[in-house]
């Protein structure tokens, strides 16, 4: 699978503020809905590096190219730094951050959760870590993401939102899945990797 991603020049993006942005796409409902609304795009639609947003538009299986989004299709990114420099660091907007690594590795799981479909059983394989602040009450607060490793097409540092869930004191990676329909069972590596959390008020 090839993806293809549009290069948007944003000058106030630097890594060393990781998670003072946010991207949205305007929906387009095929029917029944004209209202204007706006939803927040997920990890693997885009990614960030120094002075640069990619957005993902399409992809090609074989010979196939499927468009992501309509042609013109709207998006909006915000950013909560000003991109301002103080002893030549960015002025941090969030309180705290961790920093961790999830390896790939199905033994270490702390958790396996399954569900299955039509015949086809997936089960997905969670990291916990702690971290005091996580709380159902202010979920919003917290920004997670991971450091891509592409495997083609770009070498560089970038980050996407990381995939996770939110306990009272906890975070759970979503790094594994396991996906078994017949006598077909083959482990997918979902989400090993770096992490960074970052902690609003």
């Amino acid at each position: 699978m090839v993806y293809y991603y549009r290069k948007v020049t944003v000058p106030e993006l630097d890594m060393d503020n990781l998670a003072d942005y946010r991207v949205y796409q305007k929906n387009s409902f095929y029917s029944g809905f004209t209202d204007e609304s706006w939803t927040a795009i997920g990890s693997n639609y885009y990614f960030i590096t120094d002075g640069y947003l990619y957005v993902a538009y399409g992809y090609k299986t074989g010979a196939s190219f499927y468009n992501l989004n309509q042609s013109g299709e709207t998006f909006r990114l915000f950013l909560y730094s000003d991109g301002k420099r103080k002893k030549n660091r960015l002025t941090n907007q969030y309180v705290k951050r961790y920093a961790f690594n999830v390896a790939n590795d199905q033994s270490v799981a702390d958790k396996i959760s399954s569900y299955t479909s039509s015949g086809v059983t997936t089960n997905y394989y969670y990291k916990r870590v702690t971290v005091p602040e996580a709380k159902n009450a202010n979920f919003g607060n917290l920004r997670i993401v991971k450091k891509n490793s592409f495997t083609t097409g770009y070498s560089g540092e970038s980050w996407s939102p990381g995939v996770y869930q939110v306990t009272d004191g906890y975070i759970w990676i979503v790094y594994g899945l396991r996906i078994t329909f017949g006598s077909t069972n083959t482990y997918y590596d979902y989400g090993s990797g770096d992490y960074q959390v970052f902690l609003y008020k």
